[in-house]
Formats: C-alpha cells, sequence, structure tokens
C-alpha cells in the first residue's frame, strides 16, 4: 500500500508527536540545570552535552525540519514525474530516516533519565537495519534529484542511474545483513565496519556511475 501526500505528512506528525511526548514526559524527571549527552563517539563515550531544553527538543526539532523538507519534495523536484513514480522508495527513505531519529531521541532520552547505561544500545543492529531498508529502497527508485546515487552521469543517463543504483541499494542490503550479523559477535565493535562498509559501497557507486555512464548504449 503506497500513501498518498497527505497520509505520509499525517503519518510522519504522528511520529514526531511521539517524539515531543517521549520529551514531555521525560522533562519533570530531569533537573533544569541537567546536561544531556547528545553526541557520542564509537565506544559510545559521550563527547558532546547541551542543557535540558536544547537536549529534549534538538531531536524533536531535526524531525520536524526533516519531515517538512520531505513534504515539500515533489513540488521542489525537476522529475516530478519520475518521484511520483517511486513514491514507495520516497516514503520508505522518509519513513526509515524518520524513525531512526526516533531511536535516537529514545536513547538520548533514556541515557539522560539513566535507563540506559550506553546510548549505542542496539545501535549496530539497528544501523545495520537502517541500511538494509535504504538499500531496497534505492534499488528500485526512478531518476531524481533527491533519493538515491545522484551523480552528473546518473542524472544523465538512464542506464547509469538504474545500474548504479541497483548495485548499490543491493550491496546496501547485503551490509545490513553481514552488519547484522557480525553485530551480535563483536557487538559495538561493528559500529565501525559496517560505517567503513557504508563509505565504500557509497565511493564505489560513485566510480561506478561513471562506467555506467560511458559505456552507456545509447552514448555510443
Amino acid at each position: 500500500m503506497v500513501f498518498s501526500q497527505k497520509q505520509a505528512i499525517s503519518i510522519s506528525k504522528l511520529i514526531v508527536l511521539l517524539a515531543v511526548i517521549i520529551s514531555a514526559w521525560a522533562w519533570p524527571s530531569l533537573p533544569e540545570d541537567a546536561r544531556i549527552a547528545i553526541h557520542f563517539d564509537l565506544q559510545g563515550t559521550a563527547d558532546g552535552f547541551a542543557g535540558k531544553t536544547f537536549g529534549l527538543l534538538l531531536m524533536p526539532a531535526i524531525m520536524l525540519g526533516f519531515s517538512t523538507l520531505f513534504s515539500f519534495l515533489p513540488s521542489l523536484e525537476p522529475r516530478k514525474f519520475n518521484l511520483e513514480e517511486s513514491r514507495s522508495s520516497y516514503l520508505g527513505v522518509w519513513y526509515v530516516l524518520l524513525l531512526f531519529f526516533l531511536y535516537i531521541h529514545l536513547s538520548i532520552v533514556g541515557l539522560a533519565l539513566g535507563l540506559l547505561s550506553s546510548a549505542l544500545i542496539g545501535f549496530p543492529q539497528v544501523l545495520s537495519v537502517l541500511f538494509f531498508l535504504l538499500g531496497r529502497q534505492i534499488r528500485s527508485a526512478k531518476s531524481n534529484f533527491f533519493i538515491g546515487v545522484r551523480t552528473p552521469w546518473t542524472l544523465s543517463s538512464e542506464h547509469a542511474w538504474k545500474q548504479a543504483n541497483y548495485q548499490a541499494g543491493t550491496l546496501f542490503m547485503v551490509l545490513g545483513i553481514l552488519g547484522l550479523t557480525i553485530s551480535f559477535f563483536l557487538g559495538q565493535t561493528a559500529i565501525a565496519w559496517i560505517i567503513y562498509g557504508a563509505i565504500s559501497i557509497a565511493l564505489f557507486a560513485v566510480v561506478a556511475s561513471f562506467f555506467y555512464w560511458k559505456n552507456d548504449p545509447k552514448r555510443q
């Protein structure tokens, strides 16, 4: 089932509202001078802090801004028809990232309230699922300026777009499966491997897109 734009916006509002409710629930339990950890290194050590107001409203604000941007993307897209044809992929990216931000918010609040020992509990698994789902979405996305592997070559060649996005999407799905597997053996150490893997796939996709463009049969 593919939601309409109005339905998609309504669902995103509910997810953002949930984040606000979580902040409102946590608010009375934290002192006014509380220092909330909002940034962490790969070992889960907090290396960035904020006051109570900023710490509890940061992620809801990001989620609201992100949802607002995605709600306007169809009207900003030069290839509007293609984005409309890829509505399931477009909405998939929207919701997957929005839920990922909600997970981060839950981790920040949980740590601030002392309910979690680390903000990175479950992070390798969530990150793996994130890349798997994003990969699944971009594999079938049609040429557009906002989601998928967007390079000068994919945007000027349908052949390069299809090949680069299908392969990158498949590799991200494989990364998700491998990341989920190794996370149960390596724990938080798996985070670095997953991130390095994602960077490698992104670089591969950029380089590959050039060669797909160069070998586009329509350019011969």
